[in-house]
């Protein structure tokens, strides 16, 4: 279980930048660098982030020690992640077509 999430996009430390290897220029850039995979493998992992949706926007937005703002944009920034896990052209274009191959 991952704990320390200072240099994630949802999070966006002010102090966090991406590794310089890789072609981004923000910790709140998206890049998938995983390994390409069918659309039939990848649809049960989608269906749980979607299912999961209204769960994850509770925790943030019911979190006593996020102020207003920060919940304003870290909820902006999942909306963007649910854009393109809700459409196929994005997913097949960043998770099967520019993934990393075997």
């Amino acid at each position: 279980m991952p704990y320390d999430f200072d240099y994630a996009g949802l999070v966006d430390a002010p102090y966090a930048v991406p590794d310089e290897n890789l072609d981004i220029t923000s910790v709140r850039e998206r890049l998938y660098r995983g390994y390409g995979r069918t659309m039939e493998e990848l649809q049960p992992v989608l269906d749980i982030f979607k299912e999961k949706k209204e769960t994850i926007f509770f925790c943030v937005n019911n979190f006593p020690l996020l102020n207003a703002n920060t919940k304003k944009e870290m909820i902006r920034y999942l909306e963007q992640f649910y854009e393109i896990i809700n459409s196929k052209s994005s997913v097949r274009s960043i998770f099967i077509d520019n993934a990393l191959r075997h």
